[in-house]
């Protein structure tokens, strides 16, 4: 009678045990994270803190979930892109590798090198030609100045960057901006009323290539004064550009020979109402 007894017993409580794994796996697989585990298996161990990984929103077909498709991928830098909204220019970002998991064109979002990981899954690169301004924000000392007065951004902005001003606005930091259509990864550079605002970058020797991009709301806007952009090294004027919030919304200031040190870029406007401006671009390795 207790054989009897022991056994029942421990068939239901193996009954128990097969019911309790079922539960988590059942609910495991009822989440989005089913469609991307395949390519997490894969882009996990290959990935480093300093790749960007890069998740089809259709991924998750009935119901969005961006969070059930970043869960897998743990601590790696994750963003999920709805392929009709703006797409990244990844060669605006400061990351020099990509994962790409699902049927987004990876050449369209700046990528080379492109090569499968897994099904529909790709990793590519970009050819950083120096140091992303966007990358060193961390290095770059911002301040304003005013009749000669300098005064250092102090403070910290809720975006993670330096204020400038007590405007919400008037800070220097990185950011992704909408511009022409694609997301755009720059250091946000708004010109302050009365001000001149200064960057302070360091560099390494040779050619910085750097440039000054409108917002897309800016680019929708009537015609606004130039914002002047000067970029000088030692007190020597070495590049300047009027930027205008017309066609396309850039302007380019190419310096062919910085020296090692610092490369003051300084940014003034006559008007500085809705100047939806941000810098970025590429110096040197320091």
């Amino acid at each position: 009678m207790s054989r009897v007894i022991m056994l029942k017993t421990a068939t239901t409580l193996l009954v128990l045990v097969a019911a309790a794994a079922a539960v988590p796996g059942a609910l495991w697989w009822s989440t989005t994270e089913r469609h991307v585990h395949h390519a997490a298996a894969a882009v996990v161990p290959q990935a480093t803190a300093n790749d960007l990984v890069i998740l089809d929103a259709r991924l998750s077909p009935n119901t969005p979930n961006p969070a059930g498709l970043m869960r897998p991928f743990g601590a790696l830098a994750t963003v999920v892109l709805e392929p009709n909204g703006p797409l990244p220019d990844l060669t605006t970002f400061p990351q020099a590798r990509a994962f790409v998991v699902g049927d987004l064109d990876a050449a369209t979002l700046g990528l080379t090198n492109i090569q499968p990981v897994a099904p529909h899954t790709v990793v590519g690169t970009v050819a950083h030609q120096g140091a992303p301004v966007v990358a060193m924000v961390e290095r770059i000392m911002a301040s304003v100045e005013k009749d000669g007065v300098v005064r250092p951004c102090t403070g910290r902005h809720p975006s993670g960057g330096v204020r400038c001003g007590n405007q919400g606005w008037q800070y220097v930091g990185a950011v992704v901006v909408p511009a022409r259509n694609r997301n755009v990864a720059c250091v946000w550079t708004h010109p302050i009323h009365q001000h001149v605002l200064h960057l302070d970058i360091p560099t390494g020797a040779g050619e910085a290539r750097l440039w000054m991009q409108f917002a897309d709301e800016a680019l929708r806007d009537a015609p606004h004064p130039p914002v002047d952009v000067v970029v000088t090294q030692q007190g020597a004027t070495l590049a300047n550009a009027a930027c205008l919030n017309q066609q396309e919304g850039r302007c380019v200031l190419t310096v062919p020979a910085a020296q090692a040190g610092v490369l003051r870029v300084s940014i003034s406007t006559a008007d500085a109402a809705r100047q939806l401006v941000c810098l970025g671009g590429e110096v040197p390795t320091p």
